[in-house]
């Protein structure tokens, strides 16, 4: 289901947000669709599949999809996209959100508050990007294009 969040109303899974990535999203997502007729900004950008070419003139396509939540005993959890919901959450608005429900695996960790989230300059190893991970729940979500 699509629905707007408020990210201040989700849980995290991830320990952190890292600057070099947070800022080029801010600096360059827009920037992407500006010479077309569609919602450029991060906040309100739908569910898309972009056909077009890369650096070096071949052709190239990318998914992309707004931030993944699970709903999980009454708690929104955020699977995916906690640096556009970080920003998101820091300029005060709502994010168009993609909302998966009648989850029966476990979530791949202990969700977390934003409080627990720290910035940082590199991503940290493994073990610290999550509390109490589960490696056999974990999502493997590469196959739609998140790198994540």
């Amino acid at each position: 289901q699509l629905l707007r969040l408020d990210p201040n109303s989700a849980l995290v899974a991830q320990t952190f947000v890292e600057r070099k990535k947070y800022n080029s999203i801010l600096e360059n997502v827009s920037e992407l669709f500006e010479k077309f007729a569609t919602t450029r900004g991060l906040a309100k950008m739908t569910a898309r599949i972009v056909l077009g070419r890369d650096a070096a003139g071949e052709l190239c396509i990318a998914h992309y999809l707004p931030p993944l939540v699970e709903a999980h005993t009454g708690r929104i959890l955020l699977l995916d996209g906690t640096h556009r919901s970080f920003l998101v959450k820091s300029i005060g608005t709502t994010v168009e959100a993609i909302m998966i429900r009648g989850v029966t695996a476990p979530f791949p960790c202990v969700p977390q508050e934003w409080s627990a989230v720290r910035k940082v300059d590199q991503k940290p190893p493994k073990e610290d990007r999550f509390v109490g991970l589960k490696p056999d729940y974990f999502r493997d979500v590469k196959y739609i294009g998140i790198d994540g």
